[in-house]
């Protein structure tokens, strides 16, 4: 049986506990224990069953900007379109959760702070107006039909929602600025029997 409380931190930098795992992960984790949840850091490569088994959610971390060896190794996702579990992904996370399920990577590079406007999808609470967001990639989605858009900036997508199940994800950097977001996942998603955070 899932544990309420535990959430994977997963790290989809190169390789486990580098100089980015500070960066990228150690923030993300920070965030996890203040909302009252446990994070269980698990580097990409050695995702398995039992942790999905026992966990009540995953937040898939972002990477430094030349980092993009996750996208060489597919099979390592090939968990996220079969699981049931919450899984939130930021920006290399959202790559990877698109590529699992048959998107593809487009160049678009974007540095630093973004103006990013939701979609009336974003109901947990409502956002009105466009939000400030940090950004760090050199490239974007185009994403399944599965998929709907929740937010999007001048260049590219930057939020997602898959149409079933109870996976999202974040182009921009919510570590950096915009908590908010890692929260009402943890929330309103993992919080409440895992189904009823988003709503189209």
């Amino acid at each position: 049986m899932p544990d309420g409380k535990i959430v994977l931190v997963i790290d989809c930098c190169a390789t486990p506990c580098s100089l980015s795992h500070d960066e990228f992960v150690l923030p993300v984790e920070s965030i996890v224990r203040k909302a009252g949840f446990h994070p269980r850091p698990v580097h990409y490569l050695d995702v398995r069953q039992e942790h999905l088994l026992f966990a009540a959610g995953a937040v898939l971390c972002g990477t430094a900007m030349m980092d993009n060896a996750f996208s060489d190794h597919p099979e390592a996702f090939s968990w996220i379109p079969v699981c049931c579990i919450p899984v939130m992904g930021i920006c290399a996370g959202m790559e990877a959760i698109a590529l699992s399920y048959g998107g593809v990577l487009v160049s678009c590079e974007e540095i630093g702070m973004t103006e990013v406007s939701f979609n009336l999808d974003w109901t947990v609470p409502e956002v009105t107006g466009p939000v400030m967001a940090f950004e760090l990639h050199r490239n974007a989605v185009a994403l399944p039909p599965c998929f709907t858009v929740l937010a999007t900036s001048p260049r590219c997508i930057q939020a997602v929602r898959h149409q079933e199940k109870p996976h999202m994800a974040v182009m921009f950097h919510p570590e950096v600025r915009n908590e908010w977001v890692i929260e009402q996942f943890l929330h309103y998603i993992v919080g409440n029997d895992l189904r009823t955070g988003l709503r189209g």
